[in-house]
């Protein structure tokens, strides 16, 4: 569903979308206004993804303006990470990674 944009956009993301053989959802807005691009906004989501997002938004607001530097490494041992069958829990000894590399 969208509002006060044509449909145009939704279309063009749907296309990209389907090109690469993924899924995707999106739910942008305008602060200002009603504006709205939704493409299965109302579908559910895992709520790191979404949460993920805006950490990261803000990690590059702030280098940006260099309140921090995205090289800066930082130890992650493995006794602090959680479980899962990806990324990081599948190392068996301590990392150490830069800011950068944390956000994504």
């Amino acid at each position: 569903m969208m509002f006060g944009m044509s449909g145009s956009v939704e279309a063009s993301v749907r296309r990209v979308l389907d090109a690469v053989g993924v899924t995707g959802f999106v739910h942008a807005r305008a602060i200002d206004d009603a504006r709205e691009v939704a493409l299965d906004a109302d579908a559910p989501v895992v709520m790191a993804s979404v949460f993920q997002v805006a950490v990261c938004l803000e990690l590059y607001r702030q280098a940006a303006v260099a309140q921090v530097d995205l090289a800066e490494r930082h130890l992650v041992p493995v006794a602090s990470r959680s479980p899962g069958p990806v990324g990081l829990p599948m190392m068996e000894h301590d990392a150490e990674l830069s800011l950068a590399d944390l956000a994504i």
